[in-house]
């Protein structure tokens, strides 16, 4: 399957991390990205990993096109007023700063 028809399956399923997944499969850096975030959002609020992996999403969204993730991950794109939230409340709670 190629980038654009994993991006319309994804634009479709927003919230199929298996999707996902099997689409960062075929990435580099970015996959590394998407593998991180949807760990991320897989762990509960106040577990111990999560400062170590928003930590690493931080760190891999810089290599990221910001197009790129409105696409493949729409709750942590720039222009998305999610991606705001999701920063306030990793900054205040683990001490981060932005994605970008």
């Amino acid at each position: 399957m190629d980038e654009e028809t994993f991006l319309r399956r994804l634009d479709a399923a927003p919230r199929d991390d298996a999707l996902r997944l099997t689409y960062a499969d075929g990435l580099t850096a970015r996959g590394d990205f998407l593998r991180a975030a949807v760990a991320a959002r897989a762990v509960a609020a106040g577990h111990p990993d999560l400062p170590q992996l928003a930590r690493r999403v931080a760190d891999l969204r810089a290599v990221a096109p910001p197009a790129w993730v409105r696409r493949a991950y729409p709750e942590l794109a720039d222009d998305d007023a999610r991606e705001v939230v999701f920063r306030w409340l990793l900054g205040s709670q683990y001490g981060l700063g932005t994605f970008v």
